[in-house]
């Protein structure tokens, strides 16, 4: 029994000492894990967009107001930013954001240039299916002016082959109007 007792205490000593060793191993992977984020954060905070990243993670009302940030879609929330800067918004970020307030206007007009750019991609792309469909149309009608002109050549030479027949009946009458009356006298 006192053997059993020895081993239940060294056994409760030794699981001590490990439930020690654990709580410390897991204090350090707690504070590495915190300095990394801390280090992502200031890396973040060293740009703009990341500063603004950081302020979307940190606000709900931005994440409600921009869920397109998630698809990396960031010209909404750079948007607000560059108007929060401007002072068109009033927000508590400005402080935050006012530093940066150059890079966001920046970014906004070089959004805005790349919309407008898109635009004239897709009216150049209307433009060029309008040509070909007037083209086509174009080049329909060709077709039918030139069926339409054999058609009449067709007709002319049909004509002036009866015109022919004609002449040369006329000049029967004629040649026959002739004889009878040669005959009559």
């Amino acid at each position: 029994m006192k053997k059993n007792n020895l081993k239940m205490n060294s056994l409760k000593k030794k699981l001590e000492h490990y439930e020690k060793e654990l709580v410390s191993f897991m204090k350090e992977q707690s504070e590495i894990e915190q300095k990394n984020i801390n280090k992502i954060k200031l890396s973040f905070k060293n740009n703009p967009l990341g500063l603004l990243l950081s302020l979307y993670i940190e606000r709900d009302d931005l994440q409600n107001a921009f869920p397109e940030v998630t698809k990396g879609d960031y010209l909404g929330i750079i948007n607000w930013a560059a108007q929060v800067v401007s002072k068109k918004i009033d927000d508590v970020s400005f402080e935050v954001l006012k530093n940066n307030s150059e890079w966001f206007l920046q970014e906004l007009k070089k959004f805005k240039k790349l919309e407008e750019s898109v635009k004239i991609l897709e009216q150049k792309e209307k433009l060029v299916t309008e040509l070909e469909k007037t083209r086509k149309d174009v080049a329909a009608k060709i077709e039918e002016l030139q069926t339409a002109r054999k058609d009449s050549t067709a007709k002319i030479e049909e004509l002036q082959t009866a015109r022919k027949d004609s002449t040369a009946k006329i000049e029967e009458l004629q040649t026959a109007r002739k004889d009878s009356t040669e005959k009559i006298e």
